[in-house]
């Protein structure tokens, strides 16, 4: 068991460091360019110093798709089908629809008040 879950986790995490090392090298790259040009210290440390505002709207979105696609599971545990018939995959993706039809109600009357 333990000799087949370290490929699942070396070969995700060779792929996150190569990432994270290009993310570093091209933001340090980005800063140079902005320093050599002349650019203000404060208006560099701005644009790289600052976090973005955390985007609520897609952690409400991921939510209620997981958690509706949880309650699918659970009452497929109760109904008498088997987890291969066509039915369940309907299921699941009927509660996923529905809990995208939900997000953009709740966004959509968020943006008329």
């Amino acid at each position: 068991m333990p000799g087949e879950i370290i490929p699942l986790i070396i070969v995700p995490a060779f792929f996150f460091a190569i990432v994270f090392s290009i993310k570093i090298i091209s933001d340090n790259r980005a800063k140079r360019t902005l320093i050599n040009q002349n650019m203000s210290q404060e208006m560099v440390e701005k644009l790289f110093l600052e976090r973005p505002l955390p985007d609520t709207d897609g952690a409400l979105k991921w939510g209620l798709i997981i958690g509706a696609i949880g309650i699918a599971f659970c009452l497929l545990q109760i109904l008498p089908f088997d987890m291969d018939e066509p039915i369940t995959y309907g299921i699941v993706f009927l509660f996923g629809g529905a809990s995208l039809l939900a997000y953009y109600a709740l966004v959509s009357n968020r943006t008329e008040d």
